[in-house]
């Protein structure tokens, strides 16, 4: 899964028994995401 992870430099959802229960995001992506959220709610999530 890290593997794939890396690889696709995105998102890997974890499911099982066919629903949703973990994300793995590679470190660029999830970075990617924290920045768009501080914009959005206008301060910082750290």
């Amino acid at each position: 899964m890290v593997n794939q992870v890396r690889e696709s430099k995105g998102l890997l959802i974890q499911t099982q028994n066919g629903k949703s229960f973990a994300v793995l995001a590679d470190v660029a992506e999830y970075q990617s995401i924290i920045d768009k959220l501080e914009l959005l709610i206008g301060g910082t999530t750290n």
